[in-house]
Formats: structure tokens, sequence, C-alpha cells
């Protein structure tokens, strides 16, 4: 049985990769980050509704340290996130709730285009979530992602808000 959980794409091309327990997210739009530039939000062009007692967890993609590669082998320069890691609770889930993921460049410019996979998440139990929620976790076997066209959900204030 998987996980089922909304997914509201700006385009497309955000669609998140699953491998294993991380998914891959991608970069909305071509973007250039200069090497001077301080850290840089850059839209994954996803909105996504956790169910309750879950959080996602972003954080730099392995190579991106060393430069991420595109499918044709080309290079992007080295970035990081600054912060570490990101954290999105399942009060995030508003159609204008757009996940990003803050970029910094490590040497010189950062180009990212439109579809490159930037960074990564896993959708876990957060520390709310109830004794029936661990439960029913112990038999899922995976996500699934249901593309809709909107969340039905109150917007919480964008990236960075906690909310009032």
């Amino acid at each position: 049985m998987k996980l089922k959980i909304k997914i509201k794409l700006l385009d497309k091309e955000c669609m998140p990769e699953i491998h294993g327990d991380w998914m891959d997210a991608k970069c909305l739009n071509d973007t250039i980050i200069k090497a001077t530039s301080d850290a840089t939000l850059v839209s994954l062009g996803i909105a996504i509704e956790l169910p309750k007692g879950y959080e996602a967890i972003i954080a730099n993609r392995s190579n991106s340290a060393r430069g991420i590669k595109r499918p044709n082998g080309e290079r992007v320069e080295p970035f990081f996130n600054p912060n570490g890691i990101g954290v999105v609770d399942n009060s995030y889930c508003g159609n204008n709730d757009i996940w990003h993921n803050v970029v910094k460049p490590l040497r010189g410019d950062v180009i990212l285009k439109r579809g490159d996979r930037i960074c990564q998440f896993r959708i876990q139990l957060s520390q709310f979530a109830t004794p029936w929620q661990k439960f029913k976790d112990l038999f899922y076997d995976g996500i699934e992602f249901t593309v809709v066209d909107n969340l039905g959900n109150k917007n919480r204030g964008g990236f960075g808000h906690t909310g009032i």
C-alpha cells in the first residue's frame, strides 16, 4: 500500500523523481546565480499537501558540492544550501505554498536550467504523529503522488513563514 500525497505542479517538468527513500526535486525556471550572490531562493515548482503527522526534509543532493551532472553530461558549477536542510511541515499546504531550495555558489556562477535536479527530499513521520499514524506507516511501501489543480487548503504565507 502506498502513502497517497496530493501535489500541485507549476510545470509538469517539476514532478519529483522517486529514488528509494528520497525524491529529487527540480528547478522550475532557468536561473543564473552569480558567484558573488548571497544565498538565492530557487523555486521547485511544487506545492504539496502532506498528510497529518508527516513532514518533509529537504537536503542537498550528494553531488551538489561537486556540481550536478545533467543527462547530456554537462556539469553545473558546485553549489550548496547554506542552511544545510529545510523542513516543511504539513501546515504548509496551500496552492501558493511553493517549495524552494536555498542555493549558494561554492565558486563560479551557477547556471540552473528548468528541470535540473537540484535537491532531494524525504517524507517522514513528524514528532506529532499519533500512535495510529505510526502504526499505519508500517504498512506503506512507498509514496504515490496524485497531481491536482487545486490543493483546496489555506495558504500559510510562502517560504519562511511560520504563521501567526
